[in-house]
C-alpha cells in the first residue's frame, strides 16, 4: 500500500486521475487475499498485483476502461478449474473486486496524503471505506486512529480486512498497521545485496555502521536512513522498539555482541544473527555473562535465514528476506 499510494499521490498532483483495484472479498483457492491491490494509471500502465493470470488481466481491462470513463464498480469474479489450472492451482473460488475511481481533486490529495502518513507512522491506523450506491458507483474513505467498535471480533481473531454491512452500508476496513523497521547492524556484501530486496518487498530499512565507507548512502539508496554509529554507544543512534526487526551482520564478534546486547534489552519483534555456531557460541555466552535472560538469547534467529542452502551474498539475502516476509505475515495475523 505504500508504494501504491506514494504512485497515486504524484499522478494526482499531476493532474492524472487513478484507479485501485482492490480485493475485498476473497474464498477457496485464490492467488491472493483480501486487501491485495493494483493501481491502474490513466496512461495505461499499472502497479501492484491482485494475483496475477487472466483473471488480473480482467480486472486490469475492466478497471482502465472504468478510468476513462471517472467510475467505480464492485465485480464479482470467480476463478473457474481452467483459470486455476492457468495459475497452477488444483481448484479455484471466488472474489469480490472495488474497481475504485479516484480524481485529482484537492479532497483525494489530501487523503492520499493521510494514508501515506498513516502507512508511515510506528503505530496503528485503519482505513475504512464505506461503498455505496448501486453496484458501489460512490465511495467514501477515511483514515481512523481507532478501530470500528461495530466490526465483531470472535475469538480474539484479528478480523481485518473486515468486509460486510454496518448501520445497513457495505464497507471494506483494513489495517494500516505499521508492520516495524529493519535494523540492519552492518553495512557488508550481505546487507549491500539485503536492503533492495527488503525495500522492494516494502520493509523501511535503517542501515548502521562503524565505517563511513560502508555507512554510505550510495551503497542503500533504498534504505530510509543510513547512520555511522558507535557500537558501544548505539543508544546515541537508534532507538528500536517492539514493534522491529534486528538483523546482525556486522565485520567481527565484538561488534554482533554490542548490537545484540543492545537489541535484547530492547525486546524487539525480531532479533536475526548472521555468522557460524562457533561465533554465535562466542556471543551467547558474553551475553549471558552481562545478564541477559538464556530465554532472550534463545528466541533469536541464529543462525539467521531460511534453511536453502545459501552460500553467496544474494542467496543470503533472499534467504533472511525470505524469513523476514514470514515473521511479518505472522505478525500481520497477530495485528
Amino acid at each position: 500500500m505504500q508504494n501504491l499510494i506514494t504512485i497515486a499521490l504524484e499522478e494526482l498532483r499531476n493532474g492524472n486521475s487513478v484507479e485501485w483495484v482492490t480485493i475485498v472479498r476473497a474464498s477457496g483457492s485464490i492467488p491472493r487475499g483480501a486487501g491485495s491491490r493494483m493501481l491502474v494509471l490513466s496512461d495505461g500502465n499499472f502497479h501492484g498485483t491482485i494475483g496475477g493470470g487472466k483473471l488480473e488481466y480482467e480486472a486490469y481491462k475492466l478497471a482502465h476502461s472504468l478510468l476513462l470513463q471517472a467510475e467505480s464498480q464492485l465485480k464479482e469474479y470467480t476463478l473457474e478449474a481452467k483459470m486455476a489450472s492457468e495459475l497452477g492451482m488444483v481448484c479455484g473460488g471466488n472474489e469480490t473486486v472495488y474497481l475504485q475511481y479516484m480524481a485529482p481533486t484537492t479532497e483525494n490529495i489530501e487523503l492520499c496524503e493521510a494514508i501515506e502518513h498513516a502507512c508511515r507512522q510506528n503505530t496503528r491506523y485503519w482505513l475504512s471505506t464505506r461503498i455505496s450506491e448501486q453496484n458501489g458507483k460512490s465511495w467514501e474513505m477515511q483514515v481512523l486512529s481507532q478501530p470500528i467498535d461495530k466490526i465483531p471480533v470472535e475469538n480474539g481473531v484479528n478480523p481485518y480486512p473486515y468486509y460486510g454491512q454496518l448501520d445497513g452500508e457495505t464497507y471494506f476496513v483494513e489495517n494500516l498497521t505499521h508492520l516495524g523497521t529493519v535494523y540492519v547492524f552492518g553495512g557488508g556484501h550481505v546487507a549491500q545485496a539485503l536492503v533492495p530486496v527488503l525495500s522492494r518487498v516494502e520493509f523501511s530499512c535503517v542501515v548502521l555502521d562503524d565505517r563511513e565507507e560502508f555507512a554510505s548512502e550510495e551503497l542503500f539508496p533504498t534504505a530510509s536512513k543510513v547512520v555511522v554509529c558507535d557500537f558501544k554507544k548505539l543508544e546515541e543512534s537508534v532507538d528500536i522498539t517492539a514493534n522491529d526487526y534486528v538483523v546482525i551482520m556486522t565485520r567481527g564478534h565484538l561488534c554482533d555482541f554490542d548490537a545484540q546486547e543492545f537489541s535484547l534489552r530492547r525486546h524487539p519483534y525480531y532479533v536475526g544473527v548472521m555468522g557460524s555456531r562457533k561465533k554465535i557460541a562466542f556471543v551467547t555466552k558474553k551475553l549471558l555473562e552481562t545478564g541477559i535472560p538464556l530465554e532472550d538469547i534463545q528466541s533469536c534467529h541464529m543462525p539467521i535465514g531460511t534453511d536453502i542452502g545459501a552460500e553467496t551474498p544474494d542467496e543470503l539475502a533472499i534467504s533472511v528476506a525470505g524469513e523476514l516476509i514470514a515473521m511479518r505475515a505472522k505478525k500481520r495475523k497477530e495485528a
